[in-house]
């Protein structure tokens, strides 16, 4: 009966799929390879953390860029909702921010300056701080008593010798 035990493997499934090994033994072939992939394993550490902080840094380096493209948008916005309010609906941008306007409640929905939204915070902040609006021109010398009155110009040198100069005296 040894002679089967030897001759056919207790496992069926082994024997199928797979070579069989001796019982008898170290595993000397699967020493040196757990080394190998011992020593391997330090070096894909280290390529997959130099991977990973590379890809922090363009992280960063993507926030970094996303918040100071935000700040520049925000700054072109005010600078537009000011030239509105300035310039369209003749209210002093220092005015409309101390009335309380926010520059999301002057924007759509798409991130663009609202004009109409622009001109309802005008009119709220003239309402609020009870300003008058600046209309139109302003001329200096409006509602003063006397007139402008130019000046003649001055005779130059060349005046001396025109014919104009000399039909003023005597003939």
């Amino acid at each position: 009966m040894s002679n089967q035990t030897t001759d056919t493997p207790e496992d069926p499934q082994a024997s199928a799929g797979s070579p069989q090994q001796p019982a008898e033994g170290p595993e000397v072939p699967e020493a040196p390879q757990e080394a190998t992939e011992g020593q391997q394993e330090p070096q894909e550490d280290d390529d997959g953390n130099r991977e990973a902080a590379r890809y922090r840094r363009r992280l960063r380096d993507t926030e970094a860029d996303r918040d100071r493209l935000a700040v520049q948008v925000e700054a072109l916005q005010r600078a537009e909702v000011d030239r509105l309010a300035d310039k369209v609906h003749n209210v002093k941008p220092e005015a409309l921010w101390a009335s309380g306007a926010t520059l999301a409640e002057m924007l759509t929905a798409a991130g663009t300056v609202d004009p109409t939204k622009v001109a309802v915070a005008a009119n709220a902040a003239e309402q609020t701080l009870g300003l008058n609006r600046r209309r139109g021109n302003r001329v200096p010398s409006e509602g003063r008593q006397t007139a402008y009155r130019p000046t003649p110009p001055k005779p130059t040198f060349a005046d001396a010798f025109t014919t104009t100069a000399w039909s003023d005296g005597p003939a």
